[in-house]
């Protein structure tokens, strides 16, 4: 309840839309990856939210000081996948949605080595993760899939455009109306001038063990 209904509603909306229903690993999610890759689509992750927790955290938390376990955290391989697999579905049944929602969010790297949606409010908007707009969350959101090249200061129109997309995700799923699809769409990207600016005070929104 300390993060903007956008911001959850934009992360489920790009990131996971069967994320209230799927019990941690989506099959459905990760066979439709497949197809829209193997047709050349824009490539897809079969990844959903509480996967990702997984994966951010054994990164960015427990093998922080690791760098060796850092990279098998982000190996391509297929005992990697099946660890994620089987954690994921732990968590699932072990975790509330809304607090594996929140663990996610928190953990979560956005550009410019700014981690967690408090610390990103702060860093791109002077903000809080609880009054975060729409365009904004969406932005954030967006930033996720790959922070660097859609990083709003380096990358200003990939990252309008990847906004957007998230924008139109939050719209097709019914979070927010055409009109406020639109009235987001329309907005600037409203970055803080002189940002990212990464406050070392800045904490997880709820603490992380």
């Amino acid at each position: 309840d300390a993060i903007a209904p956008a911001m959850q509603a934009a992360a489920v909306a790009i990131e996971d839309r069967r994320f209230y229903d799927e019990a941690g690993v989506d099959p459905i999610g990760t066979v439709r990856a497949l197809v829209s890759n193997s047709l050349g689509s824009a490539t897809q992750g079969g990844s959903t939210i509480t996967q990702q927790y997984v994966k951010n955290y054994l990164i960015n938390v427990v093998d922080r000081e690791n760098p060796a376990a850092q990279r098998a955290d982000r190996s391509d391989t297929l005992g990697r996948k099946v660890r994620e697999a089987e954690l994921a579905t732990g968590l699932a049944h072990s975790m509330s949605k809304n607090d594996v929602l929140d663990g996610y969010l928190n953990v979560v790297e956005f550009s410019g080595n700014v981690y967690g949606v408090e610390a990103a409010a702060h860093a791109y908007f002077g903000t809080t993760a609880a009054a975060l707009t729409v365009p904004q969350a969406a932005l954030l959101a967006g930033m996720v899939n790959n922070p660097n090249l859609y990083d709003p200061y380096d990358h200003p129109q990939q990252a309008k455009d990847r906004r957007d997309v998230v924008i139109a995700a939050m719209a097709q799923v019914g979070s927010i109306t055409p009109a406020q699809a639109a009235a987001a769409k329309a907005a600037p990207l409203d970055v803080r001038p002189d940002g990212p600016v990464v406050a070392v005070d800045v904490r997880p929104v709820v603490g992380q063990d």
